[in-house]
């Protein structure tokens, strides 16, 4: 499910240097989008009221074995770094020969607020796009996450027949046909807690 929250985090961080965004790819990676996929999850199932894996059953798969799940060409997990901490996640998954999900787009409270989301959003079409597929699918909420929904729909997103979470009435399935040609890279907003706000890594 794709989720964003504008609320910041009520204790600043200290200065930081840089954003990376990697493709994960190593041990350490995966230990580190493992630590933020599972606060993504419990940010969802809190917001569902309901474990993730009594609506989604696929997910006991997808956090057991992050490694298989994710890994080219069925997928890619992306990590985002902010001065070598982890920060934000998302993951992008093919359905089919054309077509590919983005999964658990989450940014960790006291990183966010500075457009980290929007960067991840625009890595994982990028991702997308390097696994050869040609559409994107995602779920969210107008209702329980509307500031993502909206989001969705600024980036060119239209709404088609969910594929999960059939149990849960207000939850949309989205989907967006890709250019072949990648979008700019948007910045990211300028904050005091940054040295160089626009300083930005992709891997």
């Amino acid at each position: 499910m794709i989720s964003t929250d504008r609320t910041r985090a009520q204790h600043q961080r200290r200065p930081a240097d840089e954003l990376d965004i990697v493709r994960v790819a190593t041990a350490f990676d995966y230990a580190q989008a493992a630590l933020v996929l599972g606060e993504q999850r419990a940010f969802t199932e809190q917001l569902l009221g309901r474990e993730l894996a009594e609506v989604q059953p696929s997910s006991k798969r997808e956090f057991a074995h992050l490694a298989s799940y994710y890994r080219p060409p069925h997928g890619k997990l992306l990590l985002a770094r902010l001065d070598g901490d982890p920060v934000g996640v998302v993951g992008v998954r093919r359905l089919d020969a054309r077509r590919a999900e983005g999964k658990r787009l989450y940014v960790r409270p006291a990183a966010r607020g500075h457009g980290i989301a929007r960067l991840l959003v625009h890595e994982l079409l990028a991702a997308t796009r390097e696994l050869g597929l040609a559409s994107l699918y995602i779920e969210t909420s107008p209702t329980r996450l509307p500031q993502a929904y909206e989001m969705c729909l600024r980036l060119g997103f239209v709404e088609t027949p969910k594929t999960g979470f059939a149990a849960v009435d207000d939850i949309v399935g989205m989907q967006l046909d890709l250019d072949p040609s990648p979008a700019p890279v948007p910045s990211i907003r300028p904050a005091s807690r940054f040295r160089r706000a626009g300083a930005l890594r992709v891997a």
